[in-house]
Parts: C-alpha cells; sequence; structure tokens
C-alpha cells in the first residue's frame, strides 16, 4: 500500500472519530445493512429417543477440522444422557466401513481451499462400495473452501448435481446437507474502515452459499451449521455487515480460535446434528 493511501486511510478513520465520538472504537456487530433473512431451517439438539436411533445407524461423515470439533462432542453428548457412545471409527482413505455393526464412520476428506477437489473424492468412494454400506452420509466444507474469490453459484450447482446423482443412484442411503461454517470477525475502527472501502468479506460469500443451500434442502436434511455457529449461548445472533447486507459470523462465545468450535460450540453443533440424523427416516 502507498503512503498516500495509508495517509489517506489514517485521515478517514480521524474523521470517523471526530464524528462519532469515542463510541466509534466499540461499534456493534448490530451496524446498520439489509436485514438477515435466514429462513424456517430449525436444528432442534437431539432427544434421548434420537441419540439411541442414530446408534442403531451406519453414518460416513467426510469433514476436516471443524468436522473433528464436532465429532469429539459426540461422546458428551451420550453420556449426558446416560447411553453408550456409538462405535466411531476414523476410516483413512478407505472405501469401506471396518465391520458390519452400526458405527459413526469419518475421515478427514480432501484439502482445504478445494472443495471441488472434496466433492470429487466423497463421491468416489461412496461409488467405490462405501455407499452399499450406509444409511447416512454428509460432506462437510470448511470456511476456507468458500471465500470471497469463490463462484458461489457454480460451487453450488456442482454439488447439487452431485448430491442429486448419488441420491438417484442410492436412494436406501439417507444424505445429509449442511451449510458451510463460518468464521469470527473483528468489529475495531480499522476493520469497519476497510467494510467502508468495500474490502472483501469471505463471511459474506458464505452467507451467499448457505442462502443457496437453504432453499434447496430447508431443514429436513439441511444441519444450519452457519447458523448454528453464529448463535451465542445466549440466543443472540452474531451478524456484520458488509456492502449493506448482513451476514452471520462466528460467534466467540462459541469460538476455540477465529475459525475453530470450542467445547460448548462443539456441542451445540454435536446435539443437533445428532438429532437431524436421529429423525429422517432412512429412504427405502
Amino acid at each position: 500500500m502507498s503512503r498516500a493511501v495509508r495517509v489517506g486511510l489514517s485521515a478517514l478513520a480521524l474523521v470517523l472519530v471526530a464524528s462519532v465520538g469515542a463510541g466509534a472504537l466499540l461499534w456493534s456487530t448490530s451496524f446498520p445493512g439489509e436485514p438477515l433473512r435466514i429462513g424456517p431451517v430449525e436444528n432442534p439438539p437431539a432427544t434421548r429417543d434420537d441419540l439411541a436411533k442414530v446408534a442403531e445407524l451406519r453414518v460416513f461423515f467426510g469433514h476436516r477440522s471443524v468436522g473433528k470439533n464436532i465429532l469429539d462432542a459426540v461422546p458428551a453428548a451420550y453420556t449426558a444422557a446416560g447411553l453408550p457412545v456409538p462405535a466411531m471409527v476414523d476410516i483413512g482413505e478407505a472405501s469401506a466401513l471396518p465391520g458390519e455393526g452400526p458405527m459413526i464412520a469419518d475421515t478427514r476428506i480432501g484439502e482445504n481451499g478445494d472443495p471441488l477437489g472434496k466433492l470429487g473424492n466423497f463421491d468416489a468412494r461412496l461409488r467405490a462400495g462405501l455407499a452399499d454400506q450406509l444409511d447416512v452420509a454428509v460432506l462437510k466444507f470448511c470456511y476456507e473452501d468458500v471465500t470471497d474469490d469463490t463462484d458461489v453459484p457454480a460451487l453450488f450447482e456442482r454439488y447439487r448435481v452431485t448430491l442429486a446423482a448419488l441420491e438417484a443412484q442410492y436412494p436406501e442411503v439417507t444424505f445429509v446437507h449442511m451449510t458451510s461454517p463460518l468464521r469470527t470477525e473483528p468489529t475495531d475502527l480499522k476493520w469497519r474502515v476497510k467494510e467502508l472501502i468495500r474490502r472483501p468479506n469471505d463471511n459474506a460469500a458464505r452467507e451467499r452459499y448457505n442462502a443457496l443451500m437453504r432453499a434447496e434442502y430447508g431443514d429436513d436434511l439441511l444441519l444450519d451449521l452457519a447458523l448454528i455457529e453464529a448463535t451465542a449461548p445466549d440466543g443472540s445472533l452474531t451478524t456484520v455487515p458488509h456492502a449493506g447486507r448482513q451476514h452471520l459470523a462466528l460467534a466467540p462465545a462459541n469460538a476455540k480460535d477465529p475459525g475453530h468450535l470450542n467445547a460448548t460450540g462443539s456441542l451445540a453443533v454435536a446435539t443437533r446434528l445428532l438429532g437431524l440424523l436421529g429423525r429422517p427416516e432412512p429412504v427405502s
């Protein structure tokens, strides 16, 4: 950045402080923007019956690090309900389950930043024989897979077409979908100046992707991971403006770091995922 640009931004910051006083350093996440319309997606926490049902299923979950946060909280959900924890198995690079009984099988799928590669890997594994062993399959993208540089409509369409083909080929498998996870966002003066000059915003791109997911899959088979992450334990919703529109951000109370979940956030997501897995009847 040139010296002239830096000086200009500094001058703009001084003008903002002078015009609104010391409160400029503490902008609220409710800063004006077009109201956020999320839609009627509801993911209530799992009941004891839901947990018991999931323990009888054969589930495959492809994910990366936020997915591990979620899986790490599964035992706590079962222990709190007084139920035995189901078998949980990392299958690595395999395209088959390691046994015949119920289990939650998972793998760190693909590479972060390459959502099409993850989608292709998920598709290939299921078609290599894994789908014939499953009751439920879930693919979760990472926050790094959807950024301001992403062609959001193209990515969503590739996802929709790929999953539709899998659903048609394997009607006995229930495919559960997830919105993109989020990151926390600062709201200090430096960040707000960058917002005023329309700095690219990755969470805003994730909101565009997630809106397409909500519209396509509703709340029957969609875990609104973004909405759960953005909802603090007190029920407040973390929203931030960008380019005149509001979008969700990871609530600090749910965050271990800017992109990952702490124990509170992990349990909130895990109980809702288990609730969703326990409610749909497997497609026959």
